[in-house]
């Protein structure tokens, strides 16, 4: 395995951890309804940059990093949802 591809290897772990790591933050905020004093704007920030890096790493030709990432905009993406819903 080439350089590159472990790199892209480790950062797909990173992003797939990322991921798993809000999904507790999903249930909570589903079990409790409630998003007093949580902000939108970092999880919001962080979507966009999540579609900027997916085209960022498909173009690097880091397809487990785009794949990965995938999974993080629909985990932040969800948070997100359920942030202005709940908040508002």
């Amino acid at each position: 395995m080439n350089k590159s591809k472990k790199l892209d290897l480790v950062n797909s772990f990173f992003k797939y951890g990322s991921g798993f790591f809000i999904i507790p933050t999903i249930i909570e905020l589903y079990k409790t309804q409630n998003a007093e004093g949580v902000s939108w704007i970092h999880v919001g920030f962080f979507s966009i940059w999540g579609v900027w890096n997916l085209y960022y790493f498909w173009n690097l030709n880091q397809k487990l990093s785009a794949l990965a990432n995938i999974f993080l905009i629909l985990m932040n993406t969800t948070w997100l949802l359920m942030l202005l819903y709940y908040g508002w």
